[in-house]
């Protein structure tokens, strides 16, 4: 998720009076678009690629001609669902939070700045998403299981933002070693191939530069 003042907010919802509460999301300081169903919402996620999306689980999808499903465009945004029933749980799954239905623009605003704070410990790259502050990997919302090493290792790659980082650099960082030893380099490998196993299909994302280290693509 992208750290801005004020977010790119995508409205997903055809009801005139929800669509009324983008006057107050805008005097908020966020950049606020609207789409009214399925087809404008998966063309604005892949377009616009927004920070937060505004979503009514219950519209109805079935007019994208390819079939899309929106949860399928939603890993690295924020989701904040907008409807207490429970019609499409694979929507459901996605979302970071879930206001009921009727509700108060200071309320949707709230849950908005509380999802903003949450994001300040998550970064993404591609399908991969780490949350710090729960400890948590996922690829396309599928959780990994990594130990603390991996955790921090891979953390430390995505705050390098595709830079490259040095061996020595990541022993510094994530195991603390100050000074480069044969079975230290070693180790930093092992764990840099082990990584790329549990990550699955986006371990294509974590790139060796020979000779140098390791980055993220992005």
């Amino acid at each position: 998720m992208r750290q801005r003042q004020g977010w790119k907010v995508l409205v997903v919802e055809d009801e005139p009076r929800l669509i009324q509460l983008v006057a107050p999301l805008k005097a908020e300081g966020f950049e606020v678009s609207v789409a009214r169903d399925g087809v404008e919402a998966l063309r604005a996620i892949r377009t616009e690629r927004p920070d937060l999306v505004v979503l009514d689980p219950d519209l109805p999808w079935a007019g994208d001609r390819n079939g899309e499903r929106p949860e399928a465009h939603l890993n690295g945004l924020a989701v904040l669902v907008t409807a207490g029933a429970n019609k499409d749980r694979a929507i459901r799954a996605a979302a970071d939070d879930v206001l009921a239905t009727p509700f108060r623009a200071r309320d949707l605003v709230a849950r908005i700045r509380r999802l903003q704070g949450r994001a300040a410990s998550t970064l993404h790259v591609g399908p991969i998403v780490v949350d710090r502050s729960r400890w948590t990997v996922s690829v396309e919302g599928r959780p990994v299981e990594l130990t603390a090493t991996e955790f921090r290792l891979l953390w430390r790659l995505l705050e390098a933002k595709g830079h490259v980082l040095s061996r020595e650099a990541l022993r510094h960082s994530v195991w603390g070693h100050a000074r480069a030893h044969a079975h230290e380099t070693r180790t930093v490998d092992v764990h840099i191939g082990r990584l790329r196993r549990k990550l699955g299909a986006a371990g294509r994302y974590l790139i060796t530069e020979r000779g140098v280290g390791y980055r993220l693509r992005n």
